[in-house]
């Protein structure tokens, strides 16, 4: 990442050793056939600077990669629930964290 732009968005290292596991592998590749292999996580962080600038699909800074290819795998990652799954498991941890219940009808009582 030393040739990229820093921006405030991007994933620390850190950030990205809990979020890795939970990203599928893309579908194209080295020996398969579809879209252009990615870097995720840059495509990741171009999804995070558009959620926190606003900006349109087509204005995200070319260094995350193309934005209809960002724009694609984020399409999926939603209608596989990967985001769900994604912010469910960063609550739990952050409840581990913090030593709260998990149980949501707990929270209601």
């Amino acid at each position: 990442m030393d040739s990229v732009n820093v921006y405030q968005t991007n994933l620390t290292d850190e950030q990205w050793l809990i979020l890795e596991p939970l990203i599928p592998e893309p579908k194209s590749g080295p020996g398969k056939s579809g879209r252009p292999t990615i870097d995720v996580r840059q495509a990741i962080n171009g999804i995070l600077y558009l959620n926190k600038s606003g900006c349109q699909w087509r204005m995200i800074p070319k260094e995350f990669g193309k934005w209809n290819t960002i724009y694609y795998y984020f399409k999926n990652w939603r209608e596989a629930g990967v985001w769900y799954n994604i912010m469910d498991i960063l609550n739990q941890k952050e409840r581990v964290k913090k030593k709260a219940c998990f149980s949501i009808s707990r929270m209601c009582r």
